[in-house]
């Protein structure tokens, strides 16, 4: 049978017994009670968004093109799930609001040596054939401890490319990095979320314009953070454009997206086939068309500014 709860004022489940009617009654007017707080808080937080970017034109790139649910919702479309420097254990996301700010991406790992980063560069845009031996490359010089690191990174650098999509979540309750978009007035997390994004330009790693990607990070945000700029090079420019809560994605999709979240960096919902397994395809444009619908919140770069809240006039 389906668990029947409420939330107390701490977000705790309390279980329920007696009369179903009444229960699902009480988790309905709950569950509205939430949306309606999570609503006066995004428009709270774009209000006050709004008055700091009149205050401070210019301060962030934006992108023109509008992305597309019909490309989305293609399997042939690269769409990655990338955490965003996450340490799970500690409950801590450091990039989330920081990548968002920027739009821009990157699953971070560390960079290639001079000689190979040369390589990469005269090559760029590297096709599926450099995948292997780049991941070969990347082992040999930092060792067989980090396959894992140099698999992610050479999918990230020869299946990334302008119009693929990026997904990333923030669900960590108790960061001390959590955006203030994602709060209600109090201060109270709204729960978990993912955003989406299209990358507008990927350019070669460790270039001079992949470095000028995260110029808006200053050295004091990054070190607030706990990030080195070491770890932000292979930058793939970024528009994100729209938010969703997990809590709203349907059950398939979030057992997908739970599935998949680890390591860092993920080619995911690509439709094909596992040796011993059933066709995937169906249930992966059903997911991708979930993830977009249920994605209702847009999203602003300055949202997500540091130090961007809303202002008291708008949440006493």
């Amino acid at each position: 049978p389906e668990e029947v709860f409420v939330a107390d004022e701490e977000g705790r489940r309390v279980e329920l017994g007696g009369d179903e009617e009444l229960i699902a009654s009480m988790q309905a007017a709950q569950q509205e009670a939430t949306r309606e707080k999570r609503k006066e808080a995004w428009e709270a937080a774009r209000e006050a968004a709004r008055r700091r970017a009149e205050a401070e034109p210019g301060a962030v790139e934006k992108g023109a093109e509008e992305p597309s649910a019909d490309e989305w919702n293609s399997l042939d479309t690269p769409l990655f799930h990338l955490n965003t420097f996450m340490e799970a254990k500690a409950g801590v996301n450091r990039a989330f609001g920081l990548f968002l700010h920027g739009g821009v991406a990157t699953p971070g790992f560390r960079p290639l040596d001079d000689e190979t980063a040369r390589q990469v560069q005269e090559a760029w845009p590297l096709n599926a054939d450099f995948k292997e031996p780049l991941r070969e490359k990347m082992i040999e010089q930092h060792g067989r401890n980090y396959e894992s690191g140099a698999r992610q990174r050479a999918i990230w650098l020869t299946a990334c490319r302008p119009g693929a999509y990026i997904l990333c979540r923030h669900n960590s309750k108790g960061c001390p990095h959590t955006p203030a978009a994602l709060k209600d007035a109090s201060g109270r997390y709204l729960g978990g979320v993912y955003a989406l994004g299209r990358v507008e330009h990927f350019p070669a790693p460790q270039s001079e314009a992949d470095r000028q990607l995260t110029d808006f990070a200053s050295d004091e945000r990054l070190e607030g953070l706990g990030m080195s700029r070491y770890y932000l090079h292979a930058v793939a420019k970024v528009k994100f454009f729209a938010l969703g809560y997990l809590d709203d994605l349907k059950p398939e999709t979030a057992g997908y997206i739970n599935k998949v979240c680890q390591p860092t960096l993920n080619q995911v919902l690509e439709g094909k086939q596992k040796p011993g397994k059933p066709p995937e395809a169906e249930k992966h444009r059903r997911c991708r068309e979930d993830l977009w619908r249920t994605a209702k919140w847009p999203i602003e770069p300055e949202l997500f500014a540091e130090g961007a809240a809303a202002p008291p006039s708008l949440v006493d």
